[in-house]
């Protein structure tokens, strides 16, 4: 991989947390601007990046609809949660599986290490994707192995 397509994955990693339209409770395809907002000379970006994405809603078929996540230090969030889709077809209904690593309610916290995703950032993408509730899982990473330094 070039150093120009490395870069270019590495920017759509962090731009933005898709839904499909198969996923979505209105059918269509969501997108919601990470805020990156643990990273102050990055915190900046989201609205560029929305803006951007938002020049996509002008080619058929693909008609997204963007969303900025709110910059609120507790959500600690570098980038987007980290999803992943699970499914058979494109066109068909899957699961979108949210890993997070903090839950400041429910779970177990790592102590060492930051975790960049928390599940709170990960309900809120959820609902501004209008992700079908019925097709999400929410799992928490082991908080004792994001103390080791680890990436899962």
């Amino acid at each position: 991989m070039s150093a120009a397509s490395s870069a270019s994955a590495m920017w759509v990693a962090n731009a933005a947390t898709v839904c499909p339209s198969a996923d979505a409770l209105d059918g269509k395809v969501h997108l919601t601007v990470a805020n990156l907002n643990s990273l102050l000379h990055r915190a900046s970006e989201a609205p560029t990046t929305q803006a951007i994405l938002q020049g996509f809603s002008t080619i058929p078929p693909i008609l997204p609809s963007t969303a900025l996540c709110r910059q609120l230090p507790r959500w600690g969030m570098k980038g987007p949660p980290i999803t992943n889709r699970l499914g058979r077809d494109y066109g068909l209904p899957g699961t979108q599986l949210f890993i997070y690593g903090r839950d400041e309610t429910r779970g177990a916290m790592p102590l060492r290490y930051p975790a960049r995703q928390t599940r709170a950032a990960s309900e809120a993408v959820a609902r501004l994707n209008q992700t079908n509730p019925n097709q999400v899982i929410f799992a928490q990473q082991n908080p004792q192995v994001i103390d080791q330094g680890r990436v899962p």
